[in-house]
């Protein structure tokens, strides 16, 4: 039953590296690994219809509501692997409402939380978008910081990243937490990975500097000054809680996770 069978979650945000790390998880060729389709928000909207309908907005959702959405994404999900030939769905989403509605639907989900150092996003943004950021995601961070771009993609993180850590302290059973440098740098990450997820070892590739975009210019200072104090603060805590350096010391080596 696809329930059952552990769908593979990676869960992330813009520039976190979640398309890297989804091409990664692909070396197991047991995954069919999906772009574009967003099956979990897809899911919540539904779930979202159904409690509207049932007049339940505020409640879980009934035995009928939550069997029709699992039927819907069943047969979205048993269609894809029928064509690939592979077992298990594997997926990139944002954290927000719609991770818990899937989990709750398809409670042997496994979350891969991915986490990045704060100037290591800020830079790969900046030079994914030379000409300005552009696009919903950044809207609401740029019009509450219109003169600095800065301090608008440090809130986006920080905000995304506090989404993560709570999604990780509400399933801990469901989620490991991983870094992006430790995925790239370092075997011993890559195999609590496999091992957590059930994949199998032998199609685990190495690791290696060789294996990460060379989009965050650790050679340049980072700007700390520019981030308001009470941010930076923020930003600083969270990297601490990551296991990471302090943003305001930058650049920095960064730490071997726990």
């Amino acid at each position: 039953m696809i329930r059952e069978v552990q769908p593979v979650i990676v869960l992330g945000y813009q520039h976190a590296g979640s398309r890297w790390l989804q091409q990664l998880l692909a070396a197991d060729r047991s995954l069919a690994c999906n772009a574009g389709v967003d099956l979990l928000s897809a899911c919540d909207h539904v779930a979202a219809a159904w409690r509207q309908a049932e007049g339940r907005p505020d409640r879980p959702l009934s035995a009928l509501a939550a069997a029709s959405v699992r039927s819907m994404a069943v047969s979205l999900i048993t269609s894809t692997l029928a064509r690939t030939g592979q077992r298990r769905w594997c997926e990139i989403a944002t954290p927000g409402p719609a991770p818990a509605t899937f989990l709750g639907l398809f409670p042997g989900t496994r979350y891969v939380c991915l986490h990045r150092s704060c100037p290591d996003v800020i830079g790969a943004t900046l030079a994914a978008h030379p000409w300005g950021l552009s696009g919903f995601e950044y809207a609401r961070y740029i019009l509450a910081h219109p003169a600095n771009t800065l301090a608008a993609l440090a809130a986006y993180w920080a905000e995304h990243t506090e989404l993560l850590l709570a999604f990780e302290r509400e399933n801990p059973t469901a989620c490991i937490r991983v870094r992006y440098e430790d995925m790239v740098e370092d075997n011993v990450g890559r195999r609590e990975l496999w091992d957590f997820l059930g994949l199998d070892r032998g199609m685990l590739p190495d690791a290696g500097p060789h294996a990460v975009p060379q989009d965050h210019g650790r050679d340049v200072p980072f700007p700390a000054d520019n981030i308001p104090p009470g941010r930076l603060a923020k930003l600083d805590e969270l990297h601490t809680v990551l296991g990471y350096s302090a943003v305001s010391h930058w650049p920095f080596p960064v730490k071997k996770s726990a």
